[in-house]
């Protein structure tokens, strides 16, 4: 192989990776086009759903019930179909829930003490 033969050999492998990575950018586009108005719909339930609770969750179950969906989404990645498109919304659902738990969490507001008693309105 001659040195000019091996340079061309490295040229087109350089010329492979880039139409692989333009390929891959236009494929995160279109997942992106096609999923992002969806993923931000599915956070605000989320945190919407974090208010309707009966209790407020712990960190352990919002961690596993989060990591179930995200795992779900990294498995599902290559597939174009209804599940992926159901994980990626369940993972924002949950994302949702875990913001609004961190927001409610290091909210640092002044709060009354039980032995105040009742608070009048003037």
């Amino acid at each position: 192989m001659t040195e000019a033969g091996g340079r061309d050999h490295i040229g087109a492998g350089i010329s492979k990776v880039a139409t692989l990575r333009r390929s891959a950018v236009c494929a995160f586009v279109r997942l992106a086009d096609e999923t992002l108005i969806w993923f931000t719909v599915a956070f605000g339930y989320g945190c919407l759903a974090y208010f309707g609770l009966a209790r407020e969750p712990a960190w352990v179950t919002l961690v596993v019930w989060t990591a179930i969906p995200g795992i779900a989404v990294v498995v599902c990645r290559r597939d174009a179909t209804l599940i992926r498109f159901a994980c990626i919304v369940g993972f924002a659902v949950c994302i949702g829930v875990v913001w609004t738990k961190l927001r409610s969490d290091l909210l640092d507001a002044p709060m009354l003490d039980c032995r105040h008693g009742p608070a009048t309105v003037e």
